[in-house]
């Protein structure tokens, strides 16, 4: 410590001020500060307090507010989570009424979104896709056109050679067709019998309805698998005896469902049916039951 250095001390209250004179090197620096505090007064035993500990008050102070500071993101949260908690609570609870009402019979919510939704849940039950099983037969084709007028000519034509026809158009093009059968075979023989004057030519080619799907409801779908199996037995009866029974047909337009817009031209073609059964007949309903899909 400095000669005549002036220290100064905090007792009761009070500050003092002691100046230190030079003391010779043998006298150790804790009894010379011993000293001055005894000769300030004998009275009072107490360690002083030094000033300096006022600084130190001071930086603690700057150390509580830091705290302070770091504590407001931690309430942030807390407040926050609290807030989310109860708009969360009083979700379910909402959730909870509605379901208890609608299982003791009152009223639930009717707004435009959940009569949207039971509207569409009806309807999902009514309507189901049907898959379209294709439809085979080899046909006697006499002839293909890309023009409807001249299929129409060659049809005339055929007609007054006592050959019926039906035209069959699919991607924007018109087949003549003159009859079906089941096998290759039947189909050929069929075609040798209509080419004997030579005066028409006829080929045979194997035919099918395309696949695909329809949105129908539970009476159509069943109406038309009782049609699919029909028309293969009528096919089939057809080739063996180059007719049909269309009392079951007839049968199957009583059983037509009550309520429909996709199978009325294929029941009106069905209906209007009289006389005997023929391939040109199976061909237009065959024809009819693909465009159910379009």
């Amino acid at each position: 410590m400095g000669k005549n250095k002036a220290v100064l001390i905090e007792k009761k209250g009070k500050q003092l001020k002691y100046s230190l004179n030079d003391r010779p090197d043998n006298v150790n620096s804790n009894d010379e500060f011993a000293a001055a505090l005894d000769d300030s007064d004998d009275s009072d035993d107490s360690i002083p307090v030094l000033t300096g500990v006022k600084q130190y008050k001071k930086g603690f102070y700057k150390k509580q507010l830091h705290k302070s500071y770091q504590l407001r993101p931690i309430l942030f949260s807390i407040g926050a989570a609290i807030v989310i908690g109860s708009l969360l609570g009083f979700a379910m609870l909402r959730i909870f009424v509605g379901v208890e009402s609608e299982i003791t019979g009152h009223a639930v919510n009717s707004s435009p979104v959940t009569s949207a939704v039971t509207d569409y849940n009806e309807n999902a039950a009514v309507n189901s896709l049907f898959d379209f099983e294709p439809l085979q037969a080899h046909i006697l084709q006499a002839g293909i056109f890309s023009e409807k007028a001249n299929a129409e000519e060659w049809s005339a034509d055929y007609a007054a050679k006592g050959i019926e026809t039906f035209t069959w158009e699919r991607d924007q093009q018109f087949f003549l067709i003159a009859g079906a059968a089941t096998t290759i075979e039947q189909a050929k023989f069929t075609a040798d019998e209509l080419k004997i004057d030579g005066s028409i030519d006829i080929f045979v080619k194997e035919w099918s309805t395309l696949g695909g799907e329809a949105g129908l409801t539970s009476d159509e779908t069943e109406w038309l698998i009782q049609f699919q199996d029909l028309w293969h037995d009528s096919l089939k009866e057809l080739s063996e005896s180059n007719t049909f029974s269309l009392e079951k047909w007839h049968e199957l337009i009583d059983a037509k469902p009550d309520k429909t817009e996709s199978l009325l031209p294929m029941i009106a073609s069905i209906g209007e049916t009289t006389g005997v059964g023929d391939s040109i007949k199976l061909l237009q309903w065959m024809y009819l039951y693909e465009q159910i899909m379009e």
